[in-house]
């Protein structure tokens, strides 16, 4: 689960055959886990905010794009459980957006980071993992662009 660096690892089998879709994945568990573990590790406090900051922000980018791109796959592949998926979609990007007011207003104090490094390490190991995983199982090797 954990790699050298102490990031939770990207495994082959959260791929779910789709390369637009398995390469936005593993850009995510990359800039997750190197930004939250920067951000709790800095030497100082301008280093700490500014690693929260820069994944916050990439995270705020990524919901847009990889939201759009796996939510027409999902379309594409006529996936049964598109709605659900679709509103965990929002319910995340929310939460997101909750945790950067959160953060802002705490001044990143390490408690709320901890709070923020637990929702994305959930994220990354249950809906990516294991709803996402469920597209895998819809897939006829139909392929999307960006």
């Amino acid at each position: 689960m954990w790699d050298s660096d102490g990031g939770i690892m990207w495994k082959d089998s959260y791929a779910i055959g789709v390369e637009l879709i398995d390469t936005q994945h593993k850009a995510l568990f990359n800039n997750v886990t190197e930004g939250l573990l920067l951000s709790i590790q800095a030497p100082d406090i301008y280093r700490h905010k500014q690693y929260c900051i820069n994944t916050i922000s990439f995270l705020k980018s990524y919901v847009v794009q990889h939201f759009k791109d796996e939510e027409a796959y999902a379309l594409s592949i006529r996936f049964p459980g598109y709605e659900e998926h679709k509103q965990q979609h929002v319910n995340l990007a929310q939460e997101v957006f909750e945790y950067e007011k959160q953060l802002t207003k705490s001044n990143f104090s390490l408690h709320v980071i901890k709070r923020f490094m637990a929702f994305a390490l959930r994220w990354l190991m249950h809906h990516v993992a294991v709803e996402d995983g469920k597209l895998k199982h819809n897939s006829a090797n139909v392929t999307i662009s960006a």
